[in-house]
């Protein structure tokens, strides 16, 4: 059976390239679904919520409401159904899971410009200008952020299916929104919550904990399933065994070379 002889300098070399390829096949639709969800909810907590209460309401609303559209985004744009691993694998001549990784990237980076963008509107609206009130902001919605995108990310993958990776998303963020009244009094599920902050505003024990503790998870959760993907074939659904004509198909479209 044929040895694939995988470039692995040449891929990391052309993986700019890949990230601008990401931008063309994702899009703008991420940022538009953010800079209206977004948008409005700014605009909302700026001008309609009582002035002694608007900070505490925006946090409210990106604590539970931006990490949720991140994760179902994630879901359903690294579903293998919406972006099958031929098309893939014949765009560049690099690993899925590298590829994948690419979109990821683009995808958080695009999201977290769109929601930084309107926290620092807020923060002009709202007469709440200072650095600590910045990065409260953005520390409230990264890491929970981060957390359900991974899930979604492997949700998606394993189950090969977005809805999948959706359902997942749903659930862990239901059951946390349902808890936060244990979470006040339980001191085990503070550090792995999704809602601390909404759950003990002013949040001050656990706070630091919690924001490392989800960042942790989402990030070993997505590496662990992009690096699952590493099996081009198996992602192609090309058996393993006695299917060399395959095998060299899928390399030769990516102009790699064999070893006997």
């Amino acid at each position: 059976m044929p040895h694939v002889n995988r470039k692995v300098s040449t891929c990391w070399r052309d993986f700019p390239a890949v990230c601008r390829l990401s931008i063309k096949i994702i899009g703008v639709g991420s940022m538009w679904a953010t800079f209206a969800m977004v948008g409005v909810g700014t605009v909302l907590m700026a001008f309609v919520a009582p002035t002694d209460r608007r900070l505490q309401f925006y946090v409210y609303f990106l604590e539970m409401s931006v990490p949720l559209l991140v994760g179902l985004i994630t879901a359903y744009l690294l579903a293998p159904t919406s972006d099958p691993a031929i098309e893939l694998l014949l765009t560049c001549p690099c690993p899925l899971a590298l590829m994948r990784a690419a979109r990821l990237i683009v995808l958080v980076i695009e999201t977290g410009t769109v929601t930084l963008i309107f926290n620092l509107v807020f923060i002009l609206l709202a007469d709440q200008l200072s650095t600590r009130a910045f990065w409260r902001l953005f520390l409230t919605w990264l890491p929970p952020a981060v957390c359900l995108s991974g899930l979604g990310v492997i949700g998606a993958l394993w189950g090969r299916r977005g809805e999948l990776g959706a359902l997942l998303v749903f659930v862990v963020w239901g059951s946390n929104l349902f808890l936060i009244p244990a979470i006040r009094n339980s001191p085990l599920l503070q550090p792995i919550s999704l809602f601390l902050t909404s759950a003990l505003w002013p949040v001050e024990n656990n706070w630091p904990t919690n924001r490392l503790v989800l960042l942790g998870i989402g990030s070993t959760l997505a590496i662990f399933a992009l690096i699952s993907t590493h099996d081009d074939e198996r992602a192609l659904g090309i058996p393993i065994l006695g299917h060399g004509v395959g095998n060299a198909t899928v390399a030769s479209s990516r102009g790699e070379d064999f070893d006997d």
